[in-house]
């Protein structure tokens, strides 16, 4: 197994590379120019691991939903890779991603992820474990219809919310502060783990239109 993970946000770029059992990150500030700096990690990870692009198994990068510039960013040196070498790719939701950290920190088997989009829209992701089997929901909802979410949480004996610092606006996190638990920025460390799971379970793709979800404000 060998899987090359990127992520570019608005503060750093990092690269993780999987092979067998092995990680190797970097890790750098790019508020400018995240492109080149991506590419030159890209290039040092593998060379400090004696690798060659076409040696790579799968190219693991997130999909969303985020911010135009950065999502735009991952899918197109994912694509510009993979179109190039042939590798096959594998996507991942940050809903997912944060959804997967609470797990691992608190064991829980009902969780919300929620990302605003601005301040009429969220993306939610519902997700619960039941006899070892997840259910997974993912929608996008207007924020007039807040009440959907609380009824989701009412329903139900215990949800923990899990969002990411500067992705939730104020009013949500005041209506449902007992719940809410807050995750910085996502690297490519976080995807390890579902990479991994997507990959054993084939479920990777080659070059094709992808579909990203992108948010239409940053809240603070």
């Amino acid at each position: 197994m060998i899987i090359l993970i990127i992520n570019v946000n608005h503060k750093k770029c990092s690269v993780s590379l999987i092979i067998n059992e092995k990680i190797s990150y970097l890790e750098n500030i790019c508020y400018k120019n995240g492109n080149d700096h991506i590419l030159l990690m890209i290039k040092e990870i593998l060379n400090n691991n004696n690798l060659k692009i076409n040696q790579l198994e799968a190219i693991s990068f997130l999909n969303g939903p985020g911010h135009f510039t950065n999502i735009r960013m991952n899918i197109s040196i994912a694509q510009g890779l993979s179109f190039g070498m042939n590798i096959p790719l594998i996507s991942i939701s940050i809903l997912d991603i944060i959804a997967y950290k609470l797990y691992k920190k608190k064991k829980v088997k009902k969780i919300l992820s929620i990302v605003n989009s601005d301040y009429n829209e969220i993306y939610i992701g519902k997700y619960q474990n039941i006899k070892g089997l997840w259910t997974i929901y993912k929608k996008k909802i207007s924020i007039n219809k807040l009440f959907n979410v609380k009824d989701i949480i009412l329903k139900s004996c215990f949800w923990i919310i899990i969002s990411l610092k500067g992705y939730l606006n104020i009013k949500l996190k005041n209506d449902l502060s007992n719940n809410i638990n807050l995750f910085d920025e996502i690297n490519s460390i976080d995807m390890i783990d579902l990479t991994i799971k997507y990959f054993n379970k084939n479920n990777v793709f080659f070059n094709k239109n992808i579909n990203p979800i992108y948010l239409k404000k940053k809240f603070i």
